[in-house]
């Protein structure tokens, strides 16, 4: 899971503002939910905005158009990173969305968790439904960069992890990222990591080959921008001084520290 970069235009923009001004100006909590989500599933009706919505994620996506939050299946849905069932006001609002899948998209559904002290709380629906008070919890890949919080166990277990240097508050929304993602629960996600693993060694290998023998790399780089699981890679390069085989390979082909 990779911080996503990348704004919208400025057509994007202003055509997704008239439609979340319509949903800000109701009175009350549940009304404006109720509208934000009629109003999404309406969203066909303005072909042309969404289609350059779903552009836009597609190009900010990791590899070639891979779910966000996995990094393994291709991505096809507009997903709000906060759902819609608790944060109305971000219906409309393209830094609330990344192409996700449906896998990851689905079991995330609308839940939502808030900043409580130095923990953090999942909110639960109410009768009547009450707006949530407090800061997200769930790390969102607009505006932290998750490794920031997380690491990967490349060592063996291939599971994300809550980075050991963290504050208590820090611990808890790692924790809550991964539960309500399900990054570690699904073994073709693990195996995934695993195999990417091998994959990103291979290349390296092969570009330190290349560059021993003065060619060029940079394809070598192009390639595995556009592969699966990059946060592996990301990590292989974060984590390199742990395993001496990786710190050769990087030490051999520095080009690949900024791939």
């Amino acid at each position: 899971m990779l911080r996503v970069s990348g704004s919208a235009t400025a057509s994007v923009r202003s055509g997704l503002k008239r439609k979340q001004d319509r949903i800000d100006s109701l009175a009350t909590f549940p009304e404006r939910v109720a509208a934000a989500k009629k109003a999404w599933k309406s969203k066909s009706s303005s072909k042309k905005l969404f289609a350059d919505v779903r552009e836009l994620l597609s190009a900010q996506s990791p590899g070639l158009r891979r779910c966000v939050y996995c990094e393994d299946s291709m991505a096809d849905e507009i997903e709000h990173v906060h759902p819609k069932d608790w944060r109305p006001d971000l219906v409309f609002v393209f830094t609330n969305y990344v192409f996700a899948c449906g896998p990851c998209n689905g079991p995330k559904s609308n839940r939502y968790g808030i900043v409580v002290g130095a923990g953090v709380t999942e909110v639960q629906p109410t009768e009547p439904l009450i707006e949530p008070v407090g800061a997200p919890a769930l790390l969102h890949p607009r505006e932290v960069d998750p490794l920031d919080f997380l690491e990967l166990d490349l060592d063996s277990t291939f599971l994300y992890l809550p980075r050991l240097d963290l504050d208590a508050l820090g611990k808890a929304r790692a924790e809550l990222t991964i539960d309500v993602l399900h990054l570690n629960d699904r073994e073709t996600l693990t195996e995934g990591r695993r195999e990417a693993f091998t994959t990103f060694r291979h290349r390296l290998e092969e570009a330190a080959e290349v560059r021993a023998d003065g060619g060029d790399v940079e394809p070598l780089g192009a390639s595995v921008r556009k592969l699966a699981h990059l946060t592996v890679f990301h990590e292989m390069r974060r984590q390199r001084e742990w395993f001496p085989k990786l710190r050769q390979l990087f030490d051999d082909v520095p080009e690949a520290l900024a791939w």
